[in-house]
């Protein structure tokens, strides 16, 4: 599985195909999901752990390189993202008129793989105390780490700002965590 995913994320490098990036992550979690109600068990950590840090991570960096390619391939888009102070019937009207376009952000891909990763993290580590504030703190780290890499890259201050989001978010998870 993991030398799929890899070969996901080459393809990736060269072209942003949405479909085979989504199947990739949605099979991943879901057999890694299945496996984890199953068949784990707190002696499995120290191989899991790795599995999970591995699809992660792998999973964020396809989000960024589909930001990154669909910044290059889009730039003759002439349609405007909608403003970030629009109102509701202006949100409406653009979801009407031209549906659900992806820009930059692919969203069910970099949101989902944080929140299946932090699930399965959370399930993983439950039985310690404090893994769990501890776990939120290092996906806060990683995204933080993330949005201060992309500070010097034009164009993608959409990804760098839901970086930096998700980095506020699992640090203000990791107060009621602890």
């Amino acid at each position: 599985l993991s030398l799929l995913n890899a070969g996901v994320a080459a393809i990736a490098w060269f072209k942003a195909w949405r479909p085979l990036n989504l199947t990739g992550f949605a099979g991943t979690f879901s057999i890694a999901a299945l496996w984890g109600m199953q068949s784990y068990t707190p002696q499995h950590f120290a191989t899991t752990e790795p599995f999970l840090i591995y699809h992660w991570l792998l999973y964020t960096f396809i989000a960024y390189l589909f930001a990154r390619r669909k910044l290059t391939e889009n730039r003759e888009d002439t349609l405007a993202p909608v403003a970030d102070n629009a109102t509701l019937e202006e949100i409406w009207n653009s979801l009407c008129s031209h549906g659900l376009r992806v820009h930059v952000l692919d969203h069910t891909l970099l949101f989902g793989t944080m929140a299946a990763a932090f699930g399965l993290q959370y399930r993983m580590v439950e039985h310690w105390p404090s893994a769990d504030a501890f776990s939120a703190l290092g996906f806060a780290a990683v995204y933080g780490l993330a949005a201060l890499m992309l500070k010097r890259q034009q164009g993608l201050y959409i990804l760098r700002q839901a970086f930096f989001a998700l980095s506020l978010l699992f640090l203000t998870l990791a107060v009621p965590l602890h």
